[in-house]
């Protein structure tokens, strides 16, 4: 089996929910991360990550 490892960083945009699925906990959030590219406008761009994290 492999395993990818992914580092993101940002700020949450809500607080994570912690909910149980098949007595396996399970945690939601969405993570939101600025990027060093401008639109039109002159404003960074925000990429949207929906995280689901399980167990530990």
């Amino acid at each position: 089996m492999s395993m990818n490892l992914i580092v993101a960083a940002g700020r949450l945009t809500a607080d994570p929910t912690l909910s149980n699925v098949n007595d396996i906990p399970c945690t939601n959030f969405t993570l939101a991360s600025d990027t060093r590219v401008k639109d039109s406008n002159g404003n960074y761009t925000t990429i949207f990550y929906r995280v689901t994290a399980w167990r530990r």
